[in-house]
């Protein structure tokens, strides 16, 4: 089989008043085409039957749609679709600037996962109770991995658990969600669970390199002259600053949020539990 022909790209994209998805998903679909490539959109619809109940309750939340709890599962899903060696899972707001097979895939890849890493440190960047879960919390030479672009090598037998082990823990809130009393602790929720789970893998992880420009951290291109793929919709490397007073509006927001879906998610377990 021809390389180009052992590669298929899947992306996700649900409704959310504060983003406009179907645009950015055309974008990426353009950009894919210009190297002959196409793109198969995941939605709410093709995933809701293997939503936990708090995975349903989560997606109410307006960060990340549910603080990207869905990822793994539209992960899973499009690998049961999957009929190519290489799955490529990237998040709408994505655009390809170079061919993606020249820098994903060559004639020997020999990997399970293949990501980019981050130059930040993963402690730093995850909550207490995921740290302590993975027992990770001294674990200070450990860096991130991005989890809005992975590579998977379907012909790998470990990389299925490991994909739904990413799902089971994903669903969990106390792992997943920003601490409620801290306001001060930096979490990357899926990403940081993903991370974690790296850490403590014995799969082939393979390290895409320098190929992602980005507003954020998660950046290892200088420019769009070296990069491979672009994340945000924005030409401009650095992006414009936040007023402290909105940013701040915006934690409080997200933090109420939390206040009355974490609630409805025990009283759910509950329920659960009287049933069974």
């Amino acid at each position: 089989m021809k390389l180009e022909n052992s590669i298929a790209f899947y992306t996700f994209a649900t409704r959310n008043e504060s983003r406009n998805f179907e645009s950015e998903v055309i974008r990426l679909e353009q950009s894919l085409k210009t190297f002959s490539y196409s793109l198969t959109r995941l939605a709410t619809v093709d995933i809701e039957n293997n939503l936990s109940r708090a995975q349903t309750i989560l997606m109410h939340a307006r960060k990340g749609a549910g603080y990207w709890t869905w990822k793994p599962t539209a992960v899973l899903h499009a690998m049961s679709k999957c009929n190519s060696q290489f799955l490529v899972y990237v998040d709408s707001d994505f655009v390809f600037l170079r061919d993606p097979l020249i820098h994903f895939l060559d004639s020997k890849s020999n990997f399970d996962i293949a990501l980019f890493s981050q130059n930040v440190p993963l402690v730093e960047n995850t909550s207490r109770k995921c740290l302590n879960y993975f027992k990770l919390s001294r674990a200070r030479n450990l860096r991130m991995w991005t989890a809005s672009l992975v590579v998977i090598n379907l012909e790998s037998p470990a990389v299925q658990d490991f994909v739904e082990e990413w799902r089971v823990l994903a669903s969990k809130p106390k792992l997943l969600v920003d601490p409620l009393f801290d306001f001060s602790a930096k979490h990357r929720h899926d990403q940081s669970i993903l991370s974690c789970m790296i850490a403590n893998s014995s799969l082939k992880i393979r390290d895409l390199g320098s190929g992602l420009l980005s507003n954020g951290s998660e950046s290892t291109a200088i420019d769009a002259k070296t990069a491979v793929v672009r994340h945000g919709v924005s030409d401009v490397l650095i992006a414009k600053p936040t007023h402290k007073t909105k940013k701040f509006f915006g934690l409080l927001y997200h933090k109420f949020q939390l206040l009355y879906i974490l609630p409805m998610i025990r009283f759910a377990r509950m329920r659960e539990g009287s049933r069974n």
